[in-house]
């Protein structure tokens, strides 16, 4: 599965994704259950916490995008348009096969997956 951390002022919880799901759980640390689902409107790839937020690099038709997720509120936010900009300096690093890896600023490995082929 994909697990990230996320946090909302004193609110805080993990996103917990199954293989090959599209929708995340939210797990909340105060009751230890699952308080809802976001949607990420296609196969989630990775979920990676960075910083005060949690990313997610799902599945779009042609492609793959990467989005914040606000896990309090249970929305999936705009996909990111420039991932190398100075606020948010993430890429993406090809491995052997079709592996991808989701890195920071610093080279940091923050999330990997398999991207399946284009049909």
């Amino acid at each position: 599965g994909r697990i990230a951390t996320w946090r909302d002022g004193a609110r805080r919880g993990w996103l917990i994704a199954a293989p090959g799901a599209s929708d995340a759980q939210v797990l909340e640390v105060g009751s230890w259950r699952v308080t809802g689902r976001v949607d990420a409107r296609g196969e989630i790839l990775a979920l990676a916490a960075s910083g005060d937020r949690v990313l997610v690099a799902h599945a779009i038709d042609g492609g793959v995008v990467v989005s914040p997720i606000d896990a309090a509120n249970r929305v999936l936010l705009a996909p990111l348009q420039r991932l190398g900009s100075p606020p948010l300096p993430l890429r993406f690093g090809a491995g052997s096969g079709d592996c991808i890896a989701l890195i920071d600023r610093d080279d940091r490995w923050l999330a990997g997956f398999v991207a399946p082929p284009l049909r």
